[in-house]
């Protein structure tokens, strides 16, 4: 029978009756119905979720600095990576790459000739599964990556991740730091060696090297400035094609080239030879560029005193832009070189100097055996020969002559060094050059005639005064007709001129001698060159009588040049000289002054009562002899202290007292003597071979009168006696 259950106790509600399979199955429907229900809506709730999740991941995706991007990798039969095609990325990515549209396409549709370690790399993660990070760079690209390579997905996928970042600009900068600290190594490098290196040509290498190198450039060029020529000579190249510079060694300076320009105006030229207007049509331009260069700088070396020793000078295939860097550190180089320049230019001098100075010697001693000897076989002739008047004649004349030759001589290389030293002094009174032509010409005269030479002497009737030194100006024009007597042959002639020209006093004096080679000329009037090298006139003397000449032109404010045709062709040389207004002639010897020539023919000096003081007893003797001779009463000393005991007893009118006697010198002897009470009344003359400014200086603070140099001249010292 049935019955009903409540509810809550476990009982059913009355309804039919269901047996224990069907109450079974009836729950199990209950709960499958109920559990279907509950996956659906976990699902449904989790979807707003995801799409939260996925849009911050897009957000960061597209807002990651660096580029990202999936590819897969593409594989031939045997398995080798051949390309791989884009399949997502984010914005950055066309910023690192420069690709634009890249999904869906291979690597090799948007950079046909990319570099195949790409896909190597790509491949290899693919397969593998091992990440990797790396720097690379693409040729094609022309840029640096950094990169990061992880697999992406199942290995069947064969798909790789890729995050990366252009570092271009950084390697690039790295680069230029890295370049700059190499830069620097290498000018410091070529510093360092410059100071120890003789080997100059290596040193003229390494600085061409450096500065092609920080250049950048393709070739180069050093040259030197020859002052002396006005000239740039190549001393050395650096990557030009063979024959491309054998024709331009020497370049004058006035040449319508980039590099002498650098050279004219001290400053760097840059040439672009293609498109820079007035140097495209030059014969500079078009062996440029058939050497195949295109841009070139010059940088002129200018040394520590301001003078442009040389130009270094770089060469470019294109039209490069070069840093200002590059260029200063070119600067640098440019200032080594121009030191090395110079100090290879002093060192050429000191050889020079050198050479010519063991040559000097030679020649000097040559100079002083050839009168020397005259002299001695001169004297030999005259013993023993008093009772022939004739070889007396003629051994005096002899005589004569070679002292005035030795004399000239000593003369001359004392006012050298006196030049050389600023030492010399000049007067400045108005001069007429056609009395000193016409007076030196005469003097000359007999040398001429002796040595069978016709002569022809040209001046104005009127004067043609410059303002200057008398005696000075008679050496200049002496020096100049002893150079046209000396290497003019017999037979041959001298043309001496004098004239006024344009406000200038202009004297030439040309000869038919031996001539002058031209490459000679610019040298003629340096110390101690000698010119010719003649056979008959080996070492054409010392070499100082035309540097003489014009140093002391030059200290008139003149000009002197030289010039001839060549070998036997004759030689010419002019002075320039500043002429002065009449007016300024007062007082010159031009009004009839008493010329040396009176002097000996005038009366006899006044008798005189002298002490005569010299250690060297031949010159002593011959001095006493000449003074006795001339009406003076004379007592000899030869030493200071003889000298002193026979000026305190004697009581003298005139002391000529050596300087550099034994005991007490001469400015001793003078000093006292100066310290008696008569002592003012003496005339105190000192005699020397020492002739410089302070020597004479020191005189007078001794308390000499006159100071004359050794060889004394007899016409100036009877002059003394005179006064």
């Amino acid at each position: 029978m049935g019955h009903s259950v409540d509810p809550a106790h476990g009982n059913v509600p009355d309804g039919p009756a269901l047996g224990d399979g069907e109450r079974a199955e009836s729950r199990n429907d209950e709960q499958l119905e109920s559990g279907a229900f509950q996956d659906i809506s976990d699902q449904v709730n989790a979807r707003p979720a995801i799409a939260r999740s996925e849009e911050r991941y897009r957000t960061l995706f597209d807002l990651l600095d660096e580029g990202f991007c999936e590819v897969e990798v593409l594989f031939d039969e045997e398995n080798r990576p051949v390309d791989y095609r884009f399949l997502e990325m984010n914005p950055a990515f066309e910023r690192h790459t420069g690709l634009k549209n890249a999904v869906g396409k291979a690597a090799h549709e948007l950079v046909p000739d990319l570099e195949s370690r790409w896909r190597e790399i790509y491949g290899r993660v693919a397969l593998t599964g091992k990440p990797t990070e790396f720097v690379e760079h693409s040729e094609t690209m022309e840029r640096w990556f950094y990169v990061k390579a992880i697999r992406s997905g199942a290995p069947e996928q064969r798909r790789v991740a890729l995050l990366f970042r252009d570092i271009t600009e950084s390697k690039k900068a790295e680069e230029a730091a890295s370049r700059e600290l190499r830069d620097y190594r290498r000018v410091q490098e070529v510093s360092c060696r410059l100071i120890p290196t003789k080997d100059v040509q290596s040193l003229y290498r390494e600085l061409l090297d450096a500065a092609v190198e920080i250049m950048g450039a393709d070739s180069g060029t050093i040259h030197s400035l020859e002052p002396d020529f006005g000239a740039l000579y190549l001393l050395e190249v650096r990557g030009l094609p063979e024959g491309v510079w054998d024709h331009r060694e020497r370049t004058p300076r006035e040449a319508l080239t980039s590099y002498a320009e650098a050279a004219r105006t001290s400053r760097r030229v840059i040439t672009d030879y293609l498109t820079d207007e007035g140097i495209q049509e030059t014969a500079e331009a078009r062996s440029h560029l058939d050497a195949g260069i295109r841009t070139a700088q010059s940088t002129p070396l200018i040394s520590r005193s301001g003078q442009v020793m040389g130009i270094l000078t770089t060469h470019w295939h294109d039209a490069p832009e070069i840093p200002d860097r590059s260029l200063y550190l070119l600067d640098t180089l440019a200032r080594q070189a121009a030191d090395l320049i110079e100090r290879a230019h002093a060192e050429e001098r000191l050889r020079e100097a050198d050479r010519r100075k063991d040559e000097f010697l030679a020649v000097l001693g040559h100079e002083l055996r050839n009168p020397l000897a005259a002299l001695g076989t001169a004297l030999t002739a005259l013993e023993g020969a008093t009772d022939d008047p004739d070889r007396i004649h003629v051994m005096s004349t002899v005589i004569r002559r070679q002292f005035r030759h030795l004399d000239h001589l000593v003369h001359d290389l004392l006012d050298v060094s006196r030049i050389s030293l600023g030492k010399i002094h000049l007067g400045h009174e108005g001069v007429d050059m056609t009395r000193v032509v016409q007076e030196v010409t005469a003097d000359v005269a007999s040398m001429w005639g002796e040595k069978g030479l016709a002569a022809s002497v040209n001046f104005p009737d009127c004067p043609v005064y410059v303002r200057g030194d008398r005696a000075r100006l008679e050496q200049v024009v002496k020096n100049l007709l002893h150079n046209a007597w000396k290497f003019t042959p017999s037979g041959g002639e001298i043309r001496v001129t004098a004239e006024e020209v344009e406000g200038e006093a202009r004297i030439t004096v040309s000869d038919t001698g031996i001539g002058i080679r031209r490459e000679e000329l610019s040298r003629i009037f340096g110390q101690f060159d000698q010119a010719t090298d003649s056979p008959d006139h080996p070492g054409g003397g010392l070499g100082i009588g035309l540097a003489l000449a014009k140093s002391l032109v030059e200290l008139h404010g003149g000009t002197i040049d030289a010039w001839s045709d060549g070998p036997g062709a004759g030689s010419e040389f002019t002075v320039h000289l500043p002429t002065a207004r009449a007016t300024d002639a007062e007082g010159s010897r031009a009004d009839g002054g008493a010329t040396g020539t009176d002097l000996e023919k005038g009366s006899p000096a006044r008798p005189r009562k002298i002490v005569l003081a010299e250690d060297t007893r031949d010159l002593l003797e011959v001095l006493a002899l000449v003074l006795r001779e001339k009406g003076h009463t004379v007592e000899t000393a030869e030493d200071g202290a003889s000298a002193l005991e026979l000026i305190l007893n004697f009581r003298p009118d005139v002391a000529l007292l050596d300087i550099g006697m034994p005991g007490l010198d001469g400015y001793e002897v003078a000093r006292r003597v100066r310290q008696e009470p008569w002592g003012g009344e003496l005339l105190l003359v000192a005699m020397t071979g020492w002739g410089q400014e302070r020597d004479r200086a020191r005189a007078r603070e001794a308390g000499f009168d006159r100071h004359l140099v050794k060889p004394v001249n007899m016409r100036v010292l009877q002059e003394v006696l005179e006064a």
